[in-house]
């Protein structure tokens, strides 16, 4: 399958993406669950796998164990991930991946040799299915103790990194009878070497794009607090935390600034069917599209109204600032670039270029406010823009805000919540009507 053209659909097509929340097999805290955490963790899993492979949430299975999980799916490949692990890069990770199934015999994970029987770290496994059928599907295997007869591999002389992670494990054809510490998916590489299978350990290709949070490695409570909100500065001395939420603000500042939403593109919201008599008082819109046209043209304006484009970023704001000063409406490619060679008024849903005209010459000459904030970073300056603009009737666009990529990664779901909690309670506070559009912060996850 590596030579695909669309590698990604590829995937696809080919692989069960599969969630799992089992205990660690090793971790220091022990195994005692920490529900926000696993539920933050798995949001993190969730948002990384469906943005990295194109997925929609549907495309993700939910299960509460490795044979769970290939009993679920039918594809040819299965790829379980525990909460916490992390698949992010271009697309050379699905290259990569791709690669891997051609290699996969039948199980390729994180080999393990830390004193007991050889086992699969659990943050993440590719199983061959049909390899796992045709073996008449045995069980993975999880932790436990006792006296177990076992294959015995011929081990690789070479490793990933340290001194027990072995590139591959070969048959021997021997078994043994051992009274050792048995890890996840033991089972699976006894019955694979029985067979004559090897085991491979993940290549350098995959690898590299891989990342884990290794949460009962330390101090669970520690991470839940510092993943609910990565945007503050961190102090730790918990050198995988810090290297996670440094992961997870770069990856939150690599997401691109939709400085200009183009026309012609859906809205992440729709625009309720309603119109205000006499037209809308006052809009809170993104300043970095243009949400705010879209909203008036359908729910109605008067010339007293006020619109207040926020924005975190201040180029949107610039540029919003720049196209009510100064552009007449008539060519948008030619005011804001080549880039975007667009007929303006027919992307935008009006019925001509000359209403497009009239609105947005009416449009110019209302009051406008500019304001830099992030709602959801930044609650409490929101609450106060609400404030400060009371009016009778009022419409708030969000967009996805509270709900993208960007905002998953930030902030955990209560964050994001209580964000959206007191935008709400600062309308119901100041306006005798108000319409909030756009998507309200949702768990993202299923199971």
């Amino acid at each position: 399958m590596s030579g695909a053209s669309d590698p990604k659909r590829l995937l696809r097509e080919h692989v069960d993406f599969v969630l799992v929340n089992v205990p660690p097999f090793d971790a220091i805290a022990g195994h005692t669950p920490f529900p926000d955490l696993d539920l933050r963790l798995a949001e993190l899993t969730a948002c990384f796998t469906m943005a990295t492979f194109d997925l929609q949430l549907q495309d993700l299975s939910f299960a509460d164990s490795h044979d769970t999980a290939l009993a679920r799916g039918n594809k040819d490949f299965c790829l379980i991930q525990k909460f916490g692990h992390i698949f992010q890069g271009s697309d050379d990770v699905a290259t990569a991946l791709l690669q891997a199934t051609d290699t996969c015999a039948f199980l390729m994970g994180h080999i393990m040799e830390r004193g007991g029987y050889y086992y699969l770290h659990d943050q993440c496994v590719l199983v061959n299915r049909r390899a796992w059928e045709r073996l008449e599907r045995p069980a993975f295997g999880k932790p436990a103790d006792g006296r177990k007869t076992v294959a015995v591999p011929r081990r690789s002389t070479a490793d990933v990194h340290d001194d027990y992670t072995p590139l591959f494990l070969d048959p021997t054809g021997r078994e043994t009878e051992q009274d050792a510490a048995y890890g996840y998916g033991w089972n699976a590489i006894s019955q694979s070497l029985k067979a004559g299978i090897q085991v491979a350990n993940w290549a350098d290709a995959p690898r590299r794009w891989k990342h884990y949070c290794y949460a009962y490695y330390g101090d669970p409570a520690e991470w839940q607090r510092a993943l609910g909100d990565v945007t503050q500065s961190l102090h730790t001395n918990d050198s995988g935390l810090r290297g996670i939420v440094d992961f997870l603000k770069q990856a939150a500042n690599e997401i691109p600034n939709k400085i200009v939403a183009l026309p012609g593109t859906a809205l992440p919201f729709d625009i309720p069917a309603i119109r205000f008599n006499g037209g809308l008082d006052c809009l809170f819109a993104p300043a970095r599209g243009f949400s705010a046209n879209l909203i008036l043209n359908a729910v109605g304006i008067h010339d007293a109204a006020r619109i207040v484009h926020y924005d975190h970023n201040e180029a949107a704001l610039t540029l919003k600032r720049r196209l009510i000063a100064h552009w007449d409406g008539e060519d948008f490619t030619a005011f804001a670039g080549p880039e975007h060679p667009i007929a303006f008024h027919h992307d935008l849903g009006f019925e001509s270029k000359d209403s497009w005209l009239r609105h947005w010459q009416r449009f110019k000459g209302l009051c406008h406010e500019f304001i830099r904030l992030d709602p959801l970073a930044e609650p409490d300056a929101m609450v106060a823009a609400v404030q400060t603009n009371t009016a009778k009737t009022v419409m708030v666009a969000v967009d996805d805000c509270f709900d993208d990529s960007s905002a998953l990664i930030r902030f955990d779901w209560h964050r994001r919540k209580a964000a959206y909690d007191s935008l709400i309670g600062a309308l119901k506070a100041n306006a005798e009507l108000y319409v909030v559009v756009g998507t309200p912060p949702r768990r993202r996850i299923r199971g």
